[in-house]
């Protein structure tokens, strides 16, 4: 005979989490190498010229070529693998995950879900420039701790520009006020003397 399994509220919440983070991560992977093949091109253009500006506007003088970045005497390649899609998917799961624990109205949520794609493309182009920055001024002998490390901070700042949104739109955006819960039937409490 089998016996009745029994799930708490707590569990049954943690499951829910669990299930939906895993169905974004899911969704996004099978949806990433089909977008991929489309995406490539724009990201890189954005990451290249995005970059190119946040290099010039930090004092380095840097020209952009195709998908190029030249500074001084320095070539930064902006590859289809650094053009930002690995960023944007794990910026949007991350901002998905996020807007499924809070505890706001449901176009809150959705918008902060949706805000995930421009993180990323934001995470990506200060990442590139910030290589920049690091190869012009180290030069080319520490290439790899040039390369590694922008990249290691890239999801660090993700995510602190994703609680700074959330923080910026709690101070802009007025909670509707509280409604008082009356069950079905029953009568209001009467204020306690």
């Amino acid at each position: 005979m089998l016996k009745r399994a029994v799930i708490t509220i707590p569990q049954a919440a943690g499951l829910l989490v669990i299930g939906g983070a895993l169905a974004v991560w899911l969704s996004l992977s099978l949806v990433r190498e089909p977008v991929g093949r489309i995406a490539h091109g724009p990201l890189q253009k954005i990451a290249v010229s995005g970059s190119t500006w946040l290099l010039q506007a930090a004092g380095c003088p840097a020209v952009s070529e195709e998908t190029l970045i030249l500074i001084n005497e320095s070539r930064l390649a902006v590859t289809p693998a650094s053009s930002g899609l690995n960023t944007l998917v794990v910026a949007t799961a991350l901002s998905s995950v996020v807007a499924l624990f809070l505890s706001r109205p449901h176009w809150e949520r959705l918008l902060i879900a949706i805000s995930g794609a421009p993180l990323g493309v934001l995470c990506n182009v200060l990442r590139i420039a910030a290589t920049g920055i690091a190869l012009e001024s180290n030069g080319r002998g520490s290439q790899t701790l040039t390369y590694d490390w922008p990249g290691l901070l890239t999801m660090p700042l993700c995510g602190a520009l994703l609680s700074l949104e959330i923080l910026v739109l709690s101070w802009l955006l007025i909670p509707p006020p509280a409604r008082e819960v009356v069950p079905v039937g029953g009568r209001r409490a009467s204020p306690s003397p």
